[in-house]
């Protein structure tokens, strides 16, 4: 009778869609702070334009439901005429030039507060474990925390985070929904 979709900016895909046109509810809603897809999949249309309630993004953190952050997109950089992308293997990846390339970038960017905290997106796992080390090898206090880890073991990570005895936690497949 009644079907909620959460995190329906994901509805585009094929496997969503086979399970929306299955169904036939006497209600439909989906949800989600990301509609705007880069595939231009149009997710108002779904829903035949239908909006219950729409907050963007600057007005959910000045009506505080959302905490601040501060979010850069890294560039990638070029090696031997090569750009060293997401594509790359877990060599380039991981490489000397490419950690000189992203400690630049965080010396660059910087921070606001007392110390340092923040997440860093990686495209595999094994990029999450090594990038990890690589950093730490260089001073930095990172984690590697991947879908594979644990509830608790999140929790442990998100404590370590918030009490600033670590400065990064490297990730893949948690804490980015709505990120591509």
């Amino acid at each position: 009778d009644y079907i909620l979709i959460d995190e329906v900016h994901r509805a585009g895909a094929d496997s969503y869609l086979a399970i929306i046109n299955y169904f036939e509810p006497e209600f439909l809603l989906g949800m989600t702070a990301t509609p705007e897809r880069t595939d231009s999949f149009n997710i108002f249309e779904l829903f035949d334009y239908h909006i219950a309630y729409e907050i963007r993004l600057q007005a959910a953190l000045e009506e505080e439901m959302l905490c601040p952050f501060h979010y850069f997109g890294v560039t990638d950089y070029e090696k031997d005429g090569e750009i060293i992308d997401d594509a790359s293997t877990l060599q380039h990846l991981v490489s000397n030039e490419r950690i000189h390339h992203i400690l630049e970038k965080i010396n660059y960017y910087g921070y606001s507060g007392k110390q340092v905290r923040g997440l860093i997106f990686c495209r595999s796992k094994e990029e999450t474990h090594a990038l990890s080390a690589a950093l730490n090898e260089q001073g930095l206090k990172t984690i590697a925390l991947t879908g594979d880890n644990s509830q608790p073991e999140r929790e442990d990570a998100i404590t370590k985070l918030e009490r600033y005895e670590i400065e990064y936690i490297l990730t893949v497949d948690i804490f980015n929904e709505g990120i591509d």
